[in-house]
């Protein structure tokens, strides 16, 4: 049970660290049989959905992992469908920065995937990681970036 799991981390991480540290977390679990996503968030970037021309923001969720104890996380469940395309990603990707300091944000992560949604998970994660590489150019990254790309084929 994930919600039996990320409970009992956070009351570990709560118990063993300094008050001000903490984790942010998304746990999920694909029911290919049933085609749905079971999903916990703990504080973490809203992953979303690319259904056509809709981009649906999982965004209910719950505090962050190890800042108190005894915090209730909830399990949400969401309905797939042929063609979704799931994406979870870092906050060192939409945080990301070019030469003039602009940040690669949101939208524009949400609004290419959305333009490449025809593509396979795999070649669209090429595509992603050279659109980031240009648009950082010659800056480094600042923070992890880090994504997955989930392509619901049927």
């Amino acid at each position: 049970n994930m919600v039996d799991v990320i409970g009992h981390l956070n009351n570990l991480i709560a118990e063993t660290t300094d008050a001000n540290h903490f984790v942010t977390s998304f746990t999920c679990r694909l029911d290919r049989e049933n085609m749905k996503l079971i999903y916990v968030n703990a504080g973490h970037n809203a992953p979303f959905i690319v259904r056509d021309e809709e981009v649906l923001k999982l965004e209910k969720g719950s505090l962050v992992v190890g800042l108190f104890q005894g915090i209730s996380y909830e399990e949400v469940e969401v309905d797939l469908r042929p063609g979704d395309l799931l994406a979870l990603y870092t906050d060192g990707i939409v945080e990301a920065e070019n030469a003039e300091e602009a940040e690669y944000s949101l939208d524009r992560l949400t609004g290419f995937i959305k333009t490449h949604r025809q593509a396979g998970a795999e070649e669209l994660k090429m595509m992603l990681i050279e659109e980031l590489s240009g648009f950082v150019g010659k800056k480094i990254f600042k923070d992890d970036v880090t994504f997955i790309l989930i392509k619901v084929i049927g």
